[in-house]
């Protein structure tokens, strides 16, 4: 399963960057960083009123709006892979590593996760961001 998930992380790696660059090039603005803007613009109100906020805090309330409907159609179900094990005859193997993280048994659980790992997602990517801008200034 690894070996899936890797090949699977790896496109959507690509179709982060594929974002990036069509935002950076039809916006370049959204990556300026806040040094370059007025000292006026800088600070806690302008951040909240910025679009990227808007659009993270819109993010989050879709995820925990649609997050019960996933629980819903998908715990008794069995998924792809499943179904394909399944099919094959094959069973599943204890795991080699395991997670100190879970879902958890609950909604207001698994929403806690899903929000920790959708900041996490978003911290790593604009740590990247400022990397490759770092990198682009130096140029």
């Amino acid at each position: 399963m690894l070996g899936y998930h890797a090949v699977i992380g790896v496109g959507e790696a690509i179709i982060t960057v594929g974002v990036a660059a069509y935002v950076l090039k039809v916006a370049p603005e959204m990556f300026r960083s806040p040094a370059s803007r007025p000292v006026s613009t800088i600070g806690l109100k302008s951040i909240l009123s910025s679009g990227i906020a808007q659009a993270t805090v819109a993010i989050l309330i879709a995820f925990a709006l649609a997050l019960p409907l996933y629980f819903i159609y998908s715990s008794e179900g069995a998924d792809g892979l499943e179904k394909t094990m399944e099919d094959a005859g094959i069973g599943e193997a204890e795991p080699l590593l395991t997670s100190p993280l879970t879902y958890g048994e609950s909604y207001f659980a698994a929403l806690f996760a899903g929000i920790l790992g959708f900041v996490a997602v978003a911290l790593a990517g604009l740590g990247m961001m400022k990397v490759l801008r770092a990198g682009r200034s130096a140029e």
